[in-house]
């Protein structure tokens, strides 16, 4: 997965118009208040579903608060290229393959 040519399969993927096109409808969708930045709120009414999608259940707003250090980078707000950094991060955890399917 480290490899010179994964690492590029792996950055090409984040300029498919496909995987572009299902992350500005996320995008869209978790942006409630329509401010084009993801505010905290908003951020945890999405790790909260996404939380149950993929852990199968709630594990709390611990888990929460640990990813939205990470994924803010420091600041108030997601702008789309964090986001969209969140969102490569963790197909990086849950997925063994490097496609555009995966």
């Amino acid at each position: 997965m480290n490899s010179n040519k994964a690492l590029l399969m792996r950055e090409s993927i984040k300029f498919s118009p496909k995987i572009r096109a299902v992350l500005r409808m996320i995008w869209i969708a978790a942006d409630w208040d329509g401010s084009n930045s993801i505010d905290y709120i908003e951020y945890k009414k999405l790790n909260k579903k996404l939380q149950l999608a993929v852990l199968g259940h709630y594990m709390g707003a611990w888990l929460c608060e640990r990813d939205w250090k990470v994924d803010c980078q420091g600041q108030h707000t997601l702008n789309f290229g964090r986001f969209t950094l969140s969102w490569f991060q963790l197909a990086d955890t849950w997925t063994e393959e490097i496609s555009e399917q995966a």
